[in-house]
């Protein structure tokens, strides 16, 4: 008579799904992260590229001119105190009424797309320079496009905002979260209307 084989039993195998999730939360997360990151780097291709189009994608023009205007307004109300202007002064009042208006209008028309691709190509880390002489025409193209393009920093301040820094100069910008993946810049840091001559 032959023996009765008896099988084992199945080992209990760990299921695979936790394993999934928790990779699937790690990637949300990192791309959640580094979305500024990617954002920026579009951004400056776009700014390279010369393209307002595509940087206006980036920007939030209302909230951006808002700074801006803020940023000047008080920029002139500290001159005026530095000057010893009274605030109780009438014909002060009406001058200061008179900029600020002037003040806004140009405002609204200097930040636009082209204006904002001319001031962030101004803010740019240009430290490589184009090679000179003979033959070396592919490698200038080169080194221009890589001085167009910005480089930047980014510092997180909490989840929906970000400060973004040019490399090797005093300006900054503030970009905001739209949705999950989404920045715009929406406020240019006061140091670059505090030296705007500086390099």
């Amino acid at each position: 008579m032959t023996p009765t084989t008896v099988s084992a039993p199945p080992k209990n195998k760990k299921s695979p799904l936790p394993l999934a999730a928790a990779a699937i939360a790690i990637a949300a997360g990192a791309t959640l992260y580094a979305s500024p990151y990617w954002a920026l780097h579009s951004l400056s291709n776009a700014v390279r590229d010369k393209d307002p189009a595509r940087v206006s994608e980036f920007v939030d023009f209302v909230l951006l001119r808002d700074s801006v205007k803020e940023l000047l307004t008080a920029r002139m109300d500290a001159e005026m105190k530095t000057r010893g202007v009274p605030d109780d002064n009438p014909f002060a009042s009406l001058a200061q009424t008179f900029v600020k208006g002037m003040l806004n209008q140009a405002v609204d028309a200097m930040v636009s797309p082209s204006g904002v691709v001319r001031l962030l190509q101004g803010s740019a880390a240009t430290g490589a320079s184009p090679s000179t002489g003979a033959g070396s025409g592919n490698n200038k193209s080169n080194g221009n496009d890589n001085a167009r393009k910005p480089h930047f920093q980014v510092n997180y301040r909490n989840w929906s905002t970000v400060h973004v820094s040019s490399e090797g100069r005093e300006v900054g910008f503030v970009f905001n979260r739209y949705g999950l993946l989404t920045w715009k810049m929406v406020a240019i840091n006061g140091t670059l209307l505090d030296k705007p001559g500086a390099d």
